[in-house]
């Protein structure tokens, strides 16, 4: 009988449940928290990128006046304009609107996202990219650099200067981060790749066009920079340290030679400026007390945690209840030290917190000693005036220093420093201080909470120690209307202390809730994230909140009446704008004007503004008292017509149209000289202050007489007859046929400029003479001449050779390091 065969069921081990979890690379990572960034910025620019408004930005109305007779002058004639002769005369025009004939690639794919989405999104994507991506090279966590990107990127501020139209220095401000990650990635590894990526950053930052921020950040790679070659020398990696060194200074040389189109030619004219001194003899910059007008007091870092402390803008919108006579309207908000503001220095108090206990928590790390440094260099610096033994040791040593102003521009490393370690406090709560001692950890917690408490209350009990004015307010204001400004002020500061009060009591609960376990990781993180998006997000909404239509800033420049008027007058001329209408920028828009607004004039046209225009004071120039026009200066620019704000008697002017609705008149001046005219004798003066007093003389006769610098070499006389015809007039050539009975002097009313101009009469080159320290001069024989002027600089094709050679050799050598990389690629594959 057969066995029955036995059979056994094979054992199998158990299955593992399949996960519905999965995992992210850190690339994937990056791309998707950068994602979520990019959609962020996109909502809260959304008026701007696809509803196209903008700012109604006073500076860039200020631009687009400028620029109008530059753009025009390029589509007219086919060349560059170098030339503005629209605004103060004439200047430069890479000082307003002047573009390189080429840009490298990198700009281009900027501007070209620019198109698509508007400039704003981009760069703000390039900060938050590049901060992310300095976070994740220290090791930080992905929601710790998150953290640290958003603080940077919502500064107030920066939405501030975004309203009020300072693009170059936003732009400038967001190329940062990633200058800095490709600098410490420089230092790490010194190999072409990197020393080429860290060189298009720094270009692009130079390339923005704001160098005072340019500065600053150099100064923040050499607080890293220093660190990381002593440590090389003292592990005696001597060669590798002076590889590093000189690979540094090279990437900075070419950085700033990629942008030499703008920046060389900024640098010269710098020395004609009011930048390049205040016209004394030994001076080379700015007045070191007029360049330190905007210094923080130290008083005012209260600002950083609580936004309005000092009263906010200086045209403060007050919508409070305890003065109710003043709710909706707008107030001088801001007591503080400065003559005025119209931003908000806040950090975010949410970022400030996390940042004090990335301090105290975070120390042993490198990184956050150097952060923590230049933070505390950054804040002396901004005090200026108010701390000056370190402001003045750069403003008296440091080249080019004297040429900024606005110290308390160097917060946006406060900023920076503040951000970067308040993503390592949200890292370090994340990996150390659940195990920290538990009484410990709630100690250092506890004691941050309260310091920032005190902070809080602190002004709200000492009310009565707070000045809530200016000194001389209190001598213009009545006692009632000062009480009730007072009242309003502190109703600010105590709205804004009690919000972040509120917010910092979140932040402490947060971390307590984390600490004790009742919330993991990921919620943790996101929750520190909501509670900072929720602090600063608001505080942004104080600014850009009155966006217009794009097209409300064309309909600025919309043709009037008077306009028309002027335009059929097809004369060589320039206007003069008085009064409130000096500033506007639609005169320069359509007209010549003798004045306009720019922040960095020619040296001697500020000169005659602040010393001569109106200050024809003399009795024989017949000004009424109120309007004391220096006539001298005046006709000797050609200037035809004068619009005023209100009627006017003058036996030089004759009122030839108005405008009733605007209650402009407009008057002919019957004395102006024309834009070229000879004279027969000089006057030698060669003080500067001397030479604006004789202008103001009466006796002083332009038509007739010129002032100049130094002696003639060539014989003039006084001719009986003389004759000038200018038969070209464009942005980079003048020519101007002048017939005269004996050798005379040609006056051209142009602004002196020697970077550049050049006179030629019979191919010959001509000397021009400074004349009436503003104007242009050139001897001229008897007969009949013309003399041909030609803006040629010659750091304008130097630029262009150096901007273009040093491109095509950086990207070069990019090309050379990453052969490496798509080798490696390719043979994985």
């Amino acid at each position: 009988m057969a066995k029955k065969q036995s059979t056994k069921k094979k054992s199998h081990p158990p299955q593992k449940q399949k996960s519905m979890q999965f995992h992210l690379s850190a690339t994937q990572q990056f791309l998707l928290v950068l994602g979520g960034m990019f959609i962020l910025i996109l909502i809260y620019f959304f008026p701007i990128v696809f509803e196209n408004k903008v700012p109604p930005s006073t500076d860039i109305i200020a631009w687009k006046g400028n620029a109008h007779s530059i753009l025009e002058a390029k589509k007219e004639h086919h060349y560059t304009p170098l030339w503005a002769n629209n605004v103060f005369s004439g200047m430069p025009a890479h000082l307003i609107s002047l573009r390189p004939p080429f840009e490298q690639p990198a700009r281009y794919i900027i501007d070209g996202l620019g198109k698509i989405f508007q400039w704003q999104p981009i760069y703000y994507l390039l900060g938050a990219a590049g901060m992310l991506l300095l976070g994740l090279s220290w090791r930080l966590n992905i929601g710790a650099a998150l953290f640290a990107s958003l603080a940077f990127i919502w500064w107030p501020d920066l939405i501030g200067k975004l309203e009020a139209g300072h693009n170059s220095k936003v732009q400038t401000i967001m190329c940062i981060p990633i200058v800095v990650y490709l600098f410490l990635r420089l230092l790490k590894k010194a190999n072409l790749r990197n020393f080429a990526l860290f060189t298009i950053a720094f270009s692009l930052a130079v390339r923005a066009g704001h160098y005072q921020i340019v500065f600053y950040l150099a100064l923040a790679l050499a607080f890293f920079g220093v660190v990381k070659i002593v440590h090389m020398i003292v592990e005696k990696q001597i060669v590798s340290s002076a590889l590093t060194v000189a690979l540094v200074i090279i990437g900075l040389v070419f950085g700033v030679a990629m942008s030499a189109f703008n920046s060389l030619q900024v640098r010269e004219y710098s020395r004609y400026s009011i930048r390049g001194g205040t016209g004394e003899e030994g001076s080379t910059g700015l007045d070191f007390d007029y360049a330190t007008q905007w210094s923080l007091h130290p008083g005012e870092m209260y600002n950083f945690i609580i936004p309005r402390f000092w009263g906010g803008h200086s045209n403060q919108l007050y919508q409070g209840d305890a003065v109710p006579q003043l709710k909706g309207r707008t107030i001088p908000g801001y007591w503080g030290h400065m003559p005025f503001t119209s931003t908000s220095d806040y950090l975010g108090v949410a970022a400030v917190f996390f940042a004090m206990i990335g301090v105290i928590l975070g120390w042993r790390h490198t990184e956050v000693k150097i952060l923590t440094a230049l933070l505390i260099f950054s804040a002396l610096m901004a005090f200026g005036r108010h701390f000056p033994p370190l402001y003045k040791f750069f403003f008296t040593i440091v080249p080019f220093f004297n040429k900024f102003r606005v110290p308390v521009m160097i917060v946006v490393l406060i900023v920076f420093a503040n951000a970067a370690l308040a993503g390592f406090g949200i890292h370090a709560l994340i990996t150390r201080f659940r195990e920290m001692n538990q009484k410990k950890a709630m100690q250092l917690l506890v004691g941050v909470f309260a310091v920032f408490v005190l902070l809080g209350v602190a002004p709200l009990l000492l009310r009565n120690s707070l000045p809530l004015a200016r000194p001389q307010e209190i001598q213009n204001y009545s006692a009632d209307v000062l009480s009730l400004l007072k009242t309003a002020r502190f109703d600010l500061l105590k709205g804004d202390a009690l919000r972040m009060l509120a917010i910092v009591a979140a932040a402490f609960g947060l971390v307590l809730a984390f600490m004790k376990k009742w919330l993991n990781q990921s919620i943790f993180v996101g929750a520190a994230v909501f509670l900072l998006l929720i602090d600063v997000l608001p505080i942004d909404k104080r600014y850009m909140k009155n966006l217009i239509p794009g097209s409300q800033i064309e309909n600025y420049f919309t043709e009037t009446q008077i306009d028309r008027f002027l335009q059929n007058d097809k004369e060589l001329y320039r206007i003069y704008p008085l009064g409130e209408l000096s500033g506007e920028a639609h005169w320069s828009y359509h007209h010549q004007s003798i004045e306009g607004y720019h922040p960095a004039k020619l040296r001697i046209y500020q000169d005659i503004r602040e010393t001569c225009l109106m200050n024809g004071t003399d009795p024989g120039f017949q000004n009424d008292p109120r309007v004391t026009i220096n006539w001298n200066v005046v006709n000797m620019l050609n200037t035809k017509y004068l619009l005023m704000p209100g009627n006017f008697n003058h036996p030089n002017l004759v009122l030839v149209t108005q405008d009733e609705a605007q209650k402009i008149f407009v008057f002919r001046n019957e004395a102006a000289l024309p834009r070229a005219f000879c004279v027969g004798h000089t006057e030698v003066i060669p003080d500067r202050q001397e030479r604006l007093q004789r202008l103001n003389q009466v006796s002083f006769k332009p038509d007739s007489v010129a002032i100049v610098e130094k002696a003639l070499t060539q014989t003039i006389q006084t001719p009986n007859s003389w004759e000038t015809k200018i038969t070209r007039y464009e942005p980079n050539y003048i020519d101007v046929q002048v017939t005269t009975d004996t050798p005379t002097l040609l006056v051209l009313s142009e602004i002196y400029y020697p970077a550049g101009w050049k006179a030629i009469m019979n191919g010959k080159e001509q000397e021009i003479l400074h004349v009436n320290h503003i104007l242009r001069g050139v001897v001229i024989p008897s007969g009949t001449n013309t003399v041909e002027f030609k803006l040629e600089p010659k750091l304008y094709q130097l630029s262009k050779a150096m901007m273009g050679g040093s491109i095509v050799v950086v990207y070069l050598i990019l090309g050379a390091g990453l052969i490496p990389v798509i080798r490696k690629y390719y043979s994985k594959r």
